[in-house]
């Protein structure tokens, strides 16, 4: 049996136990959703392969933090879904948690547009601001910005 199959395999049980489960909990543990957007990350590069180079990094430690579960899959699922897929396709993601109780969450891809896309989008968007006034009323900054094949996210979180 393949050694890097298990590995995959392994974070694809993760994945789904933790959409399908840990979802459900009102809040969960800040490094623990960190482990799930690592796995995420790694299960849709197999799924699709893809050659999408993603730089994933965390500075500082998130010990003791908790936070809604899954806030950051619309963003981080969009740069992955819709970043350029002819092997030039790039991600950046950051989760800066030095200074808490902000959390600050960076994200940018280089992407295609397709029309089709932007309603999804778009509602995804709608669907993340719902939930972030709804659990971190008036304590967050949202901005994004959309370049001619440049999409650009930051979110500051000041968690409770």
């Amino acid at each position: 049996m393949n050694h890097g199959n298990d590995q995959i395999f392994d974070k694809l049980k993760f994945t789904m136990y933790y959409s399908l489960v840990d979802s459900e909990k009102e809040v969960v543990e800040l490094e623990k959703e960190f482990v799930y957007y690592r796995h995420y990350i790694d299960v849709e590069n197999f799924k699709h392969q893809r050659d999408v180079s993603v730089s994933f990094n965390i500075l500082g430690q998130a010990e003791n933090h908790t936070i809604i579960p899954l806030l950051f899959e619309p963003l981080i699922g969009n740069a992955m879904k819709y970043t350029k897929q002819d092997g030039t396709g790039w991600v950046e993601i950051v989760f800066d948690v030095t200074h808490l109780p902000v959390l600050k969450f960076y994200c940018k891809n280089n992407y295609t547009h397709y029309s089709s896309n932007v309603i999804s989008s778009e509602n995804g968007l709608k669907i993340l601001e719902e939930r972030l006034e709804l659990y971190y009323i008036n304590n967050y900054t949202l901005k994004v910005t959309r370049g001619t094949d440049l999409y650009e996210v930051e979110l500051s979180i000041k968690m409770i």
